[in-house]
């Protein structure tokens, strides 16, 4: 059995800014750097560790860089102290990214501690640590903290226990209002909050509905809200979208997700069973049922994924 780790690296800035506040040995006899962990799964056996270093491949494609503030000096017991980040919507998304992608393949590492739920954001400056230097690097760390912003602009895999680095992606920036619909925008958002993060990018849609208010983003994105809470209920996403999401690329087939997400809890629209129109996935994501959307032709590519509120399903 093999342990591996999710991670971002910070830029340049961020990294110089974490590093000064390094107490211990242990980080910098071992050349870790500053990082912020993800995701920690076990592979058992060489075609499983293939299989999660070809999904995180495939995945670093989707991601681009992400802002990360950190806030304050924490503390795990007396054995490690941590630079805290603030836990923003772009940071949620992130983490649900990488469980979306892997949980269902691979058992969680680490005794589930990087699960949702039980996942603290933490960057560690001070690991293994004495019960003696503990409370010594806590306050010396604190002492020296100032609140910092940084951008998250690398994603690395790493082998645990040694920590060992064996792939790192440097992100692009966010572009598109598409990218950003990704990145920012989370569900129960309100109309007033989606438009303060997206700007004149959100457009309403012409055609009226009854019971939703619909906005455009960019060419490939949706936001669909309920008309009298005015909260986001569905994200409509085009599986022409060039980064792909969720894993699923513009030319992902029915095959390719049933390969890569297994089979889909229902099916609906037109067709019976492989050959429908729509596929649900209710356990990608805490509370949020994924709804793949296809082409009629039998190959089938999928047009678009929709990120949807479960209580929609219940």
């Amino acid at each position: 059995m093999k342990t591996f780790a999710a991670a971002l690296e910070f830029d340049g800035r961020g990294t110089v800014r974490l590093m000064k506040l390094l107490c211990g040995s242990y980080m910098i006899e071992n050349n870790i750097r500053p990082h912020l962990t993800l995701g920690v799964f076990m592979t058992d056996g060489e075609a499983e560790e293939r299989e999660l270093k070809l999904r995180f491949d495939l995945m670093a494609r989707d991601l681009t860089a992400a802002e990360v503030s950190f806030r304050g000096i924490g503390m795990f017991g007396t054995s490690t102290v941590f630079a805290e980040p603030e836990l923003n919507e772009e940071l949620k998304n992130r983490f649900y990214q990488i469980y979306a992608v892997f949980v269902r393949k691979f058992a969680a590492g680490y005794e589930g501690l990087y699960l949702p739920g039980r996942w603290i954001p933490h960057v560690s400056v001070g690991t293994r640590l004495s019960e003696k230097e503990g409370p010594e690097c806590y306050r010396w760390a604190a002492g020296e903290f100032d609140r910092f912003c940084c951008l998250a602009d690398k994603f690395v895999l790493a082998e645990c226990d040694p920590y060992r680095v064996v792939r790192r992606y440097h992100l692009p920036e966010s572009q598109k209002p598409e990218e950003q619909v990704i990145g920012r925008i989370r569900l129960g958002m309100t109309v007033e909050k989606c438009r303060e993060i997206l700007g004149s990018s959100m457009k309403r849609d012409r055609v009226a509905y009854d019971k939703v208010a619909c906005y455009s983003v960019g060419r490939e994105a949706s936001l669909i809200f309920g008309r009298g809470s005015r909260r986001l209920h569905v994200i409509r996403l085009s599986g022409g979208m060039q980064g792909g999401v969720y894993g699923i690329k513009p030319t992902s087939t029915r095959m390719d997700i049933l390969r890569m997400k297994g089979e889909p809890s229902r099916f609906s629209g037109d067709g019976i069973g492989f050959y429908s129109s729509m596929w649900f996935y209710p356990d990608e994501l805490p509370g949020v049922v994924i709804v793949c959307e296809f082409d009629k032709d039998p190959m089938g590519r999928c047009r678009a994924v929709y990120i949807c509120d479960r209580r929609l399903y219940q």
